[in-house]
């Protein structure tokens, strides 16, 4: 699962820095209450997610746009610090898969579709696309591309089920939403493509 993230705090550029040094991952986890930005630690979920970086970019206004790719989810037993920024104690989680062949298949190639449609509106399109092999990796595909718009308290609760049919399950509405949205932007762009047509002949 792709999660790309911006950084622009120094305690998190700091953070980066020694993750790259070390090869290490980091933890991505959502805030609870409180906010991010500031020296009082705030409120979080214990349930986050173990981030690889893949790619980094630096702009010109020291902006560090990075490209990570969330390999595990944890859970924080303690906290140890929180100078230069927030270090924990954790435990890693494994998911439980079951059978959900056909709710699956259905919902990958629901994201099929949904991943045509998003070319098309954008003016591409690819014959065949790297889909995810297994329940739990769909379901957090699929959540990860919602996480711009849908409930962060939802997405929060579907980042702790471990049960890969429970979390498919729960993302089911948002793959519903993603490629409605999808087909209304290709249908747009294909009726615009149309009129232009017609008005250069």
């Amino acid at each position: 699962m792709t999660l790309p993230l911006q950084v622009f705090e120094d305690r998190y550029k700091s953070l980066i820095n020694d993750c790259l040094q070390t090869e290490q991952p980091f933890g991505v986890i959502f805030i609870k209450s409180g906010n991010e930005v500031g020296d009082k630690i705030p409120q979080i979920h214990k349930i986050g997610t173990v981030a690889k970086i893949k790619k980094m970019i630096t702009d010109q206004n020291s902006l560090i746009l990075l490209e990570t790719i969330g390999v595990q989810r944890f859970e924080i037993l303690e906290i140890i610090n929180n100078d230069p920024y927030l270090t924990a104690e954790v435990k890693l989680l494994e998911s439980i898969d079951n059978n959900t062949d056909i709710l699956f298949e259905e919902m990958k190639n629901e994201l099929d579709e949904f991943l045509t449609f998003s070319e098309i509106a954008n003016g591409g399109f690819t014959k065949s696309h790297n889909l995810p092999k297994n329940p739990g990796d769909l379901a957090d595909k699929i959540a990860a591309r919602s996480i711009t718009f849908w409930n962060k308290t939802n997405l929060q609760k579907i980042l702790e089920l471990l049960d890969t049919t429970n979390r498919l399950k729960e993302t089911k509405p948002i793959m519903k939403s993603l490629l409605q949205f999808a087909k209304q932007e290709a249908n747009e762009k294909i009726k615009r493509m149309k009129s232009r047509s017609i008005y250069l002949n």
